[in-house]
């Protein structure tokens, strides 16, 4: 009824709503990362962000950070270690952590703002759900080919 499309990828999302064509069945709303919003932003695309849930006493609106781990037995474990502890150092947070970017540090001393209100999620629900939306996304998106 509403026409919603499930595109191949964030980057898409975003040059679909910045190309919405009102006489060809536009997408005017999609939901992608902050950083294909930023550089489509930075070359002048008409699209905007919308952080969901951030007055007070809403809820807040879903972060997704980028992780780092090492692998179990690792063969250079020390090496590995030395490199985790860099990635998660205030120094690279800073570095990475810029407006242009929309990454935000682990740490708050890196925060770029830190005015983002984030929605608290509580990992053993989380976890009690891992299997259900499994088993969604399996029946909804069948792998390909």
């Amino acid at each position: 009824e509403n026409e919603v499309r499930i595109v191949d990828g964030n980057a898409m999302v975003k040059n679909l709503v910045a190309r919405a064509d009102p006489d060809a069945s536009p997408i005017y709303v999609g939901l992608t990362d902050t950083d294909d919003v930023l550089a489509g932003q930075a070359a002048g695309e008409p699209v905007a962000m919308i952080l969901p849930d951030q007055g007070e006493g809403e809820s807040g609106t879903l972060v997704v950070g980028s992780t780092v781990a090492m692998i179990r037995d690792a063969p250079r474990a020390e090496s590995a270690r030395r490199l985790i502890d860099y990635l998660l150092s205030a120094e690279v947070g800073r570095r990475f952590a810029t407006p242009e970017s929309g990454y935000r540090p682990v740490r708050e001393a890196g925060s770029a703002d830190g005015g983002i209100r984030a929605l608290e999620i509580e990992l053993p629900a989380l976890l009690d759900q891992l299997e259900p939306s499994s088993q969604w996304t399996a029946k909804h998106f069948p792998p390909r080919g």
